[in-house]
């Protein structure tokens, strides 16, 4: 769930050291459970493409509203890893118009459970990826470049020694704190 960026991921402390050392532009970084369940009897069901509608609708309305922020999608960022990732990936392509910044940590950018591709389109400033050269969804992630180079979506890629676990989501982290909110970029 959302707090394991703390307790595991150490994305307070990565974050923060990276801010302190000028790498990385300060932000307000939000996490949220993607794990949306409907229950019905005695039936559970993921409902992992809810999470665009979450988001849009109660996530970042609830954050604009605590916060000051700037409200626009050049100074917005989301990034998932694993299941969350496919989240991150639904959500900022179908609503390009809130996310400049899009990090995928060890997952995927089409859809391997249904196959609807429909949310793949090129309109985000930075599209970044990464994964574990042991991961064991690393011919997803292979797969996923062959259909981004065939679709002609660019993106940043890097694959880091690990499996599918903190070790590797710390470094995706690190690597694309770093790129986000960037003039440069």
């Amino acid at each position: 769930n959302e707090t394991c960026w703390v307790s595991q991921g150490k994305m307070n402390f990565i974050y923060d050291n990276l801010v302190h050392q000028r790498k990385a532009v300060p932000a307000i970084v939000v996490m949220a459970n993607g794990m949306i369940y409907e229950e019905s009897g005695d039936k559970r069901e993921l409902k992992y493409r809810d999470m665009s509608a979450f988001v849009k609708e109660e996530l970042i309305p609830y954050v604009e509203n605590k916060y000051r922020t700037y409200g626009d999608k050049e100074h917005r960022a989301m990034a998932g890893l694993s299941m969350g990732s496919l989240q991150t990936s639904i959500t900022a392509f179908e609503h390009s118009e809130l996310f400049s910044y899009v990090g995928v940590f060890s997952g995927f950018v089409q859809d391997i459970l249904t196959q609807n591709q429909s949310h793949l389109t090129e309109n985000n400033k930075l599209f970044f990826r990464g994964i574990g050269a042991e991961d064991r969804f690393i011919d997803f992630f292979k797969s996923d470049d062959e259909f981004l180079e065939k679709s002609k979506i660019k993106c940043e890629r890097k694959i880091y020694k690990g499996d599918h676990e903190w070790k590797v989501w710390r470094r995706c982290l690190y690597d694309f704190a770093q790129l986000i909110f960037r003039e440069d970029n």
